[in-house]
């Protein structure tokens, strides 16, 4: 009934385990208080730290103590301890009577055998433990001598056991009376088993042990005194553990080199500039073990250096071509870097930079020529008409250059064009095209740069084009242009008129093979009226699908009318022609038919 009672107050106590601020414990929940342990043990250092156990009124419940031990990354327990070093716990027994108990596995349960006669318990009462429902002095003290450096986890926990064990030697205590004990002066028997049936875990602490191989430095040789940009060169021998040095440490400027073999760490870098405030540069050197955990002390040697006073000047200087300067007692004349180094008092190497400009000095002649009614500005002054002249000017560098100037001014040109061309050509002025009649003004810039005006009067003279309808007997020749024609045809020649452009003339030539009468063509081209005092009509027959053209001669062979096209019942005016006989010949392809024309008055 105790038990069931117990173990409910535990389920209702954990929900409610912070409602009570003011008290220090939780009841039915048991825990383990350690001593503190130092921040970190060397290998080989007996690591001790005592637990004590408050049962907070769990006092008559089979409870066992689980441990397990941990290495470096914590995942697992490891399987031994003996690999690592040895592990023990101590705790009084019975009297005077101290137990001790060797631990070997990673992990299992403190087992207590109070006197030889008694067997080992893996389980018992709080009771027997107990530093709060009576004070009994009874703390386990645990010892572990590790041999291996690393991050160790020791992690105790309480389990509550389902069987109810024995009595041990008819042993009690009396209750105090604190809460959860029970009334003051209840007494309560200790109880044992040799195993934990169905374990319940109740509370659990870790303790995280630093165990480090121990660090060596010593120093064995090297200057503590340097000249600025001397080599830094210090030496140190390190212990068999160690393989490093912390970089973290040192200036930024220092490098490390380690002999593994020799077990020498050597320290170099170039010695920065000489500081008068901070002549003297102090840093940790401290020897390390990769292995070791982060928080291992090392051995350290607080080192000092020294940085004697040195001067390192730079002067730059300008001087004019010619000229020299003296630096340090020596004459430079050409530009460039030059240094002097002078041993100071301490020993140390003053540097003297000095970076030379060596600036021209010109003698310069300018030919310059200015268009005729412009001027130019020189040396502030300014002229309009031919000079020559010498002055001396001071250049941005301070240096005297001389200038010899020849001015010249020169002409300015016009040029008047009277030009034609022919229609459709054009005419070129520079990039300028013309082709419409006009007067024009263009501006050139001449080879000497000034400007040169060109006028340009421009004509446009025709091209003719004309058409001829011409026609010959069979047997005569037609002549154009020296060029004789006997054959039908139409033609086209180029003529150069009066105006030296093309002429073109489209020539239609017909060859007359047969001259017919009106009569002969059975009324299909009749002419009426005839005679006539002033209009003219040919009527022509629609089965003639031909063109035809009309001629008109007067009785002397003039030509009144030249292959006239003709189309069918158009008017003819011939009003102002005088009384007296005519001959009108009507073409057809190459057909003429020929025909006498009487004029009346």
């Amino acid at each position: 009934m105790t038990r069931t009672i117990y173990l409910l107050l535990f389920f209702v106590l954990i929900a409610y385990s912070k409602t009570s601020f003011s008290q220090q414990y939780t009841i039915n929940i048991p825990e383990v208080e350690y001593t503190e342990l130092e921040d970190y043990y060397f290998v080989g250092q007996e690591v001790q730290c005592t637990a004590r156990v408050y049962s907070y009124g769990l006092v008559d419940d089979l409870c066992a103590i689980f441990y397990e031990i941990f290495k470096d990354d914590f995942s697992a327990p490891v399987l031994s301890i003996t690999p690592y070093g040895t592990a023990k716990f101590t705790v009084r027994g019975q009297g005077d009577n101290y137990v001790t108990e060797n631990i070997t596995t990673g992990s299992g349960y403190l087992s207590v055998k109070p006197v030889p006669l008694l067997p080992t318990y893996k389980a018992f009462t709080l009771g027997i433990f107990d530093n709060w429902c009576t004070s009994r002095n009874r703390p386990v003290a645990l010892s572990l001598t590790l041999n291996e450096p690393g991050m160790y986890k020791f992690r105790a926990e309480i389990q509550k056991c389902s069987n109810s064990g024995t009595g041990i030697l008819g042993q009690s205590f009396t209750s105090n009376g604190n809460e959860g004990c029970g009334e003051a002066g209840t007494s309560h028997a200790d109880k044992a088993a040799t195993s934990c049936s169905n374990p319940q875990a109740l509370f659990s602490e870790d303790i995280i042990i630093t165990v480090c191989d121990e660090n060596q430095i010593a120093f064995i040789e090297g200057e503590t005194e340097y000249c600025s940009g001397a080599e830094l060169f210090l030496t140190y021998s390190i212990g068999n553990n160690d393989d490093g040095i912390d970089e973290f440490l040192l200036p930024e400027w220092v490098n490390v080199e380690i002999d593994m073999d020799a077990k020498i760490a050597s320290l170099s870098g170039i010695i920065p500039d000489y500081d008068e405030e901070n002549s003297t540069i102090e840093f940790d050197v401290k020897s390390i073990s990769s292995y070791n955990p982060e928080n291992c002390p090392g051995a350290v040697i607080n080192q000092s250096i020294t940085v004697l006073p040195s001067e390192n000047s730079f002067e730059n200087v300008e001087i004019c071509e010619g000229n020299s300067y003296t630096f340090f007692g020596e004459e430079f004349s050409y530009a460039g870097d030059y240094q002097i180094i002078v041993e100071n008092s301490y020993g140390c190497d003053d540097r003297y930079n000095l970076s030379l400009s060596v600036n021209p000095v010109y003698d310069n002649t300018l030919n310059i020529q200015v268009c005729e009614n412009g001027s130019y500005e020189f040396a502030g002054e300014n002229y309009t008409e031919n000079t020559n002249i010498t002055h001396i000017f001071t250049t941005v560098h301070g240096c005297d250059s001389v200038v010899n100037l020849n001015l010249e001014f020169v002409e300015q040109f016009e040029t008047n064009l009277i030009e034609s061309i022919c229609e459709g050509e054009s005419y070129f002025i520079g990039d300028e095209e013309f082709f419409e009649a006009g007067e024009y003004s263009y501006t050139f810039e001449s080879i000497n740069g000034c400007d040169s005006i060109v006028n340009l009067n421009l004509t446009v003279n025709p091209t003719n084009e004309i058409t001829l309808n011409e026609t010959i007997n069979q047997g005569e020749t037609f002549i154009i242009n020296e060029e004789e024609l006997t054959e039908t045809g139409e033609y086209i020649f180029n003529f150069v008129n009066e105006f030296g452009c093309d002429s073109i003339v489209n020539l239609n030539l017909t060859v007359i093979t047969k001259i017919l009468s009106l009569e002969t063509l059975e009324n299909q081209i009749s002419v009426y009226p005839n005679p006539t005092n002033s209009i003219l009509y040919i009527n022509i027959d629609e089965r003639i699908n031909s063109m035809i053209f009309i001629s008109l001669t007067d009785i002397s062979g003039k030509v009144i009318i030249n292959n006239q096209k003709y189309s069918n019942n158009e008017s003819i005016d011939l009003s102002s022609l005088k009384a007296g006989i005519y001959f009108l010949n009507i073409y057809k392809n190459t057909d003429r038919i020929a025909t006498k024309l009487i004029m009346k008055e």
